[in-house]
C-alpha cells in the first residue's frame, strides 16, 4: 500500500475510537483504535477488551500516544524520503468523543462541542433556542476554560492536539442513526403533533416495499417497511434520506413535514457531494437549510425533538469548510464496517484479542488482503455493506 504514498507531499491518519459488543449474551466489548491512511481501508492500532469501556483514558491512550507523538515529531521514511505526518481527523460518535476529551456526555446541559450553549430540561434535554452562543476554540479547550464542559484534561491536549478542530461530526451516527431515525419515530409514535395515522403509516410501508428488489445493486440494502424501523441499519437510514424518501412521504405526510424532510435531504446532498466546486457554490444554502431544519424542528415534531444530535446540525457546514471535503470522507462508515470483520472474527470467548490477532496475521501471510480503494461518496451512489 506505502507505494501510493512516495509522491504525496505528507501523510495524513485519520483515527476512529469506537466500542463493539462481541456476545449478546455477555459484557464483553472491544475498544479497538483504528486508523486509515489517506482514505484506505482501516487497520488496527490497539484494541483493548473488557466487560466494559476503559475505566482510565490515559492508560488507554498511553501507548498509542506515545507512538504518534514520535510519528509526528519524525515522520515515516519512505524510500529514504522521510514523508511529515500528520493527523487529518479522529472520526467517532458522541460518546467516544466525549470519553476521549474528558468532556461531558451528550446529554449534559453544555453538552455542545461547537459552542458554549446551554440546554434545557424538557423530560430531558433538549436545545430549543434558535441561535448558538460563542464558539469554543482550540486554545480555550487547550487552557481549560470550559469548566462546564470540560470534566479533565485530555491526554490528547497533553501532546498538543487540537481537541475542537480534529473531531468532526460524524454523519453515520448524528444524523442517519441520531436524527433521520428520531424523526422516523416520532412519525411512527411520536406526540399527537406529528403522529401519522395506522393508513398513512401503511402507505409509506407499501411504498418502501415497491421499491424492493427494483434499487441498484449498488445499494447493499433494499429497502424494508416502517414494521422493522428498530431494525434499520444506518445505510438503510442513509439512502432513506437521501434516495427513497423524498419519493416515499411525497403525498403521505403533511406540507410541512415534507418541506422540512426535503430540507434536510437537499442540504446533506449539498455536504456529501464529491466535487468540491459543488459544495464550495453551495455550502452557503445548505447551511441555511440546516438552520431552517432545526429552527422549526420543534414547530413540526414538538419540543423534545431538539436533542443534541439536533442542534449540532448548525456546526455540521464548519467540518466541510475546515477539513476542506465531503462529509463522507469524514465518516465513520468505513470503520464501522471493519469493526463488524474484527467483531466476526471472533469464534469463541476465550481469549479475543489473540483470536483476531491470529486472523490479521493470517491474511497478511497468506498475501489476502487486496489494494484497498479509496472510499466512494455516498452521493455517487455506492452504499457500504
Amino acid at each position: 500500500m506505502w507505494i501510493f504514498f512516495v509522491d504525496v507531499a505528507q501523510i495524513q491518519l485519520t483515527f476512529n475510537i469506537d466500542g463493539v459488543p462481541l456476545f449478546k449474551s455477555t459484557n464483553v466489548q472491544l475498544w479497538p483504535i483504528l486508523c486509515s491512511v489517506q482514505g484506505f481501508e482501516p487497520f488496527v492500532v490497539s484494541i483493548f477488551c473488557g466487560n466494559h469501556k476503559p475505566s482510565s483514558v490515559e492508560e488507554y491512550l498511553n501507548d498509542f500516544l506515545l507512538e504518534l507523538q514520535e510519528m509526528l515529531q519524525n515522520g515515516v521514511q519512505l524510500n529514504e524520503i522521510v514523508k511529515p505526518v500528520e493527523v487529518f481527523a479522529f472520526v467517532c460518535d458522541a460518546p467516544a468523543r466525549a470519553f476521549v476529551k474528558c468532556i461531558k456526555g451528550h446529554n449534559a446541559y453544555y453538552s455542545c462541542e461547537r459552542c458554549v450553549v446551554k440546554g434545557s430540561w424538557n423530560g430531558r434535554v433538549v436545545f430549543n433556542e434558535e441561535i448558538t452562543e460563542a464558539p469554543r476554540t482550540d486554545d480555550g479547550f487547550q487552557n481549560f476554560e470550559y469548566d462546564d464542559h470540560q470534566v479533565g484534561r485530555s491526554p490528547l491536549a497533553d501532546i498538543g492536539l487540537p481537541c475542537i478542530k480534529l473531531f468532526p461530526l460524524d454523519y453515520m451516527h448524528l444524523i442517519c442513526l441520531g436524527i433521520m431515525k428520531r424523526m422516523l419515530t416520532f412519525l411512527k409514535q411520536g406526540p399527537r403533533e406529528c403522529r401519522l395515522s395506522y393508513q398513512q403509516l401503511t402507505i409509506i410501508s407499501e411504498n418502501m416495499m415497491n421499491l424492493n428488489g427494483k434499487m441498484p445493486r449498488e445499494f447493499a440494502r433494499q429497502p424494508r417497511s416502517l414494521d422493522y424501523l428498530d431494525r434499520w441499519k444506518a445505510t438503510e437510514l442513509r439512502q432513506f434520506l437521501l434516495y427513497t424518501g423524498s419519493i416515499v412521504l411525497k403525498s403521505v405526510v403533511s406540507a410541512n413535514v415534507y418541506k422540512h424532510f426535503l430540507s434536510l435531504m437537499v442540504a446533506m446532498s449539498i455536504l456529501l457531494n464529491s466535487d468540491e466546486n459543488i459544495r464550495r457554490t453551495y455550502i452557503g444554502y445548505a447551511r441555511d437549510l440546516l438552520s431552517f431544519f432545526v429552527t422549526n424542528a420543534k414547530v413540526v415534531y414538538g419540543e423534545t425533538f431538539c436533542t443534541y444530535n439536533v442542534h449540532a446540525l448548525c456546526h455540521l457546514a464548519d467540518d466541510v469548510e475546515n477539513f476542506g471535503t465531503s462529509l463522507n470522507e469524514i465518516s465513520a462508515f468505513p470503520f464501522e464496517n471493519y469493526l463488524q470483520k474484527l467483531k466476526k472474527s471472533v469464534r469463541k470467548a476465550q481469549n479475543p484479542i489473540a483470536q483476531i490477532s491470529k486472523r490479521i496475521t493470517e491474511i497478511e501471510k497468506a498475501k489476502c488482503r487486496r489494494i484497498p480503494k479509496k472510499n466512494t461518496p455516498a452521493c455517487s451512489h455506492q452504499e457500504e455493506g
